[in-house]
């Protein structure tokens, strides 16, 4: 007489989002605390794993903080401000956060990045700016970039 098959379970629903440094990230689907920011996502926009541990982290802070309970972040703007002193040290790290926080709708973290991007800029000079955050010269010459700048203006008043 044969024996019966034994029947193992399958194993369990696998999120694998790769990020655009070829570095996969695995998660059970099925275990809600090993899915990043809750929920599965395609992440192309995201550079590397760090990043996306940081959105991560940042948004669980943010819900524990909601719920309360003695883990809970007391003073969450003392948290914020820590978080992004401690892993914002560069522009790339502010622009990968930034990316993904907004393509996410993580708004309290890209709010964070822009008051960041906004503190980096504040009193230097348009040729400092450009060379802190990576911005190279396209030729333009002083009475297009007036254009454009007026242009710009325009449209900002009529959102």
């Amino acid at each position: 007489m044969a024996a019966e098959p034994v029947h193992e379970p399958p194993p369990p629903p696998q999120l694998v989002l790769r990020f655009r440094n070829g570095e996969p990230f695995f998660a059970d689907t099925n275990n809600a605390q090993e899915v990043p920011c809750g929920y599965p996502i395609d992440a192309p926009f995201i550079r590397c794993e760090r990043t996306f541990g940081l959105l991560d982290e940042y948004t669980r802070t943010h819900a524990q903080h909601g719920r309360g309970g003695p883990v809970a972040v007391p003073d969450i703007a003392a948290w914020d401000r820590d978080f992004m002193e401690r892993h914002v040290t560069d522009a790339d790290t502010l622009h990968d956060l930034f990316v993904g926080a907004s393509t996410l709708g993580i708004y309290g973290q890209s709010d964070l990045c822009s008051q960041k991007t906004a503190d980096a800029v504040k009193g230097h000079t348009v040729e400092e700016v450009k060379q802190l955050l990576g911005i190279v010269d396209v030729g333009m010459s002083p009475e297009e970039e007036l254009n454009l700048q007026h242009n710009n203006e325009v449209i900002l008043r009529l959102r």
